[in-house]
Order: structure tokens, then sequence, then C-alpha cells
């Protein structure tokens, strides 16, 4: 069995950046994307999101690759809330794209602080831009 400690730093959007991911939605989304996470190996570690995006913290087995993983978790979670949400979310989509990145050590416990405080830190546009890039196509 190998042994890694590879964290991981996710981000991605819906499709136009368009603001479907009203607070409302987050206690089903969030665990559900934790739940998957956990179900293919993986180990969240912070889960949360703004309006137009969601910020994964997360280990991830070394057969899963973040790239498998990313297209699972949008997958799976867009046709969930499309049927959960059908009035709502009924045309709900992500981008194609993403942004992943490695994380340091030393850097874990300030990444999980921010992604954890996502809405006040947007809300006050106190968001750190090398932590919300990803590639939207």
């Amino acid at each position: 069995m190998p042994f890694t400690q590879l964290r991981f730093h996710i981000v991605f959007g819906t499709y136009w950046r368009r603001p479907y991911l009203k607070p409302e939605f987050d206690d089903y989304l969030f665990p559900k994307i934790g739940g998957k996470t956990k179900e293919w190996g993986g180990i969240p570690l912070a889960i949360n999101g703004w309006y137009d995006h969601v910020h994964i913290v997360c280990a991830l087995p070394p057969a899963l690759s973040v790239s498998k993983y990313v297209r699972r978790v949008k997958s799976q979670t867009s046709g969930d809330l499309r049927r959960t949400f059908p009035e709502r979310l009924g045309n709900f989509r992500w981008a194609k794209g993403y942004g992943a990145f490695t994380v340091r050590p030393d850097d874990m416990d300030d990444l999980i602080r921010y992604v954890r405080q996502q809405k006040e830190r947007h809300a006050k546009d106190e968001i750190r831009p090398w932590w919300e890039k990803w590639e939207e196509d």
C-alpha cells in the first residue's frame, strides 16, 4: 500500500459563473461532496464556496487522479442538484474547467480557515486571488 501526504486545493465554478449556489443549498451540496470524497477513498478537509464556485481541500488516494476526481464530483453533484431542486436548479451545470493545487503542510491551517470563511471573505471582498483561480473553458 503506497503512502502519500498529498493535499489538494480544488476550485471549480458554475457554468458562465452564474450565481446558482445560494446558501440554502450548502447543507445539501457540501456534505454530498464530502461523502463522495470519502466513498472514493479520499479525506475531505474543508469544503465551502460562494454563489458561483466551490473550494475543496482534500487528500486523494494515489490511484485516483485529480482530473478523474473532479470529473466524478461535478458529474454526480450536478445531477443530484438538478434532481433534488428541479424548480430552482433544473438547468444547473458546472463550468468545464477547474483549478487544482498541491498544498504545503505549513499552509494547510491557513487554507482550511480561508475555505471555511468563504462567505465572510467574499462578502467583505477580502479574497486571496491566488486561491480563487480556476480555468472556466
